[in-house]
């Protein structure tokens, strides 16, 4: 077999390799969007209850922080510590792309939209 028989093979034998490769982490890593962006929906869904929305981030936290920003950690972590609290309904969103940042009342507090509910 000549040399450039053998590089087109290899290369191509490579990239096949690689592509197989990261099948499985975009898999999980789109699995694990959908499954935050379920409970992020959760949150704001009246009908489902603070059990079901802590059970939620709780599974997310364990089986779905695969390859997520740090921020969508966080605010994972703040939503069950707000849960805990009596907040059922989340206060709005801090800047673009901090999921984990709440604007602050004067007093220092996050901002609560939950109507008494």
């Amino acid at each position: 077999m000549t040399r450039a028989r053998q590089f087109i093979i290899a290369g191509f034998l490579g990239i096949a390799g690689l592509q197989t490769g990261c099948g499985p982490s975009l898999r999980r890593t789109y699995h694990s969007d959908n499954a935050f962006a379920s409970c992020f929906a959760a949150d704001y869904d009246p009908a489902v209850g603070v059990d079901d929305k802590v059970a939620c981030w709780r599974s997310w936290l364990r089986g779905h922080v695969y390859n997520q920003p740090r921020d969508k950690i966080a605010y994972a972590e703040l939503r069950l510590e707000e849960l805990g609290q009596g907040i059922s309904i989340p206060g709005p969103p801090g800047p673009p792309g901090r999921f984990d940042e709440r604007p602050l009342l004067p007093e220092g507090r996050p901002q609560e939209t939950d109507s008494g509910r």
